[in-house]
């Protein structure tokens, strides 16, 4: 949403290709979740997808295709990109502090603080620049946790600051509604077997997936 705008409809579905999850050997591989490392089964049946494949399309014309599948054995993948006309931006995945990459037609990958150049407006607000080493920064070294504790950390600093000054933070509870919309429309749609808006999503007009959950949690 943030790089490709309004979401409007989404094609796919999600599936179990793992139907018997084992514990990790050796533990969670992020610290923040070692406290329950005493309470995973050595194995339990799978209940959650561990794949989602999907199809989406934009308000402003945008294509999007989504796979997400932790169920694969085999060669490692991880790629996210966005194409546009003149050429395609490469996320090297999150908190990691692994810099863009921009790819343009004809021309040398620009991975370096050159791609600064790019984005002539871009400013961290100052507590962002305090955690994250600089105002205009490219890339920063720090471990995932450390990185993910500067993100709450900027995210409860704005939550309080739109309390104390009643402004509107930059993700509102609606655009957050949505995205997980968007989530749960793939879901639906390979229940359904035909794409779905997202507004029947949110305004649960479609609910054969999410009907389980919200029964569960006595929502409905």
């Amino acid at each position: 949403m943030y790089y490709c705008g309004e979401p409007v409809s989404a094609f796919g579905e999600g599936r179990i290709y793992q139907p018997v999850r084992y514990r990790r050997p050796g533990g969670p591989s992020r610290s923040l979740h070692a406290k329950w490392d005493d309470q995973y089964p050595e194995q339990f049946e799978a209940t959650g997808e561990d794949a989602v494949l999907g199809y989406l399309r934009f308000a402003n014309g945008a294509i999007g295709q989504w796979i997400g599948h932790h169920g694969a054995h085999g060669q490692p993948f991880h790629k996210r990109i966005v194409y546009g006309s003149g050429g395609s931006l490469e996320s090297q995945g999150d908190r990691n502090g692994k810099p863009l990459t921009l790819w343009r037609a004809g021309e040398e990958p620009i991975s370096d603080k050159r791609i600064l150049e790019f984005a002539p407006e871009y400013r961290l607000s100052p507590l962002a620049s305090l955690l994250f080493g600089g105002e205009r920064v490219w890339t920063y070294n720090m471990s995932f946790d450390d990185a993910d504790w500067g993100l709450i950390a900027l995210e409860h600093h704005e939550f309080a600051t739109c309390i104390a000054t009643s402004v509107e933070p930059e993700v509102t509870g609606e655009i957050g509604r949505r995205a997980v919309a968007v989530v749960y429309a793939l879901f639906e749609s390979g229940k359904l077997g035909r794409p779905v808006t997202i507004a029947e999503v949110e305004q649960v007009r479609v609910d054969a997936y999410q009907r389980e959950i919200d029964e569960h949690l006595k929502l409905i």
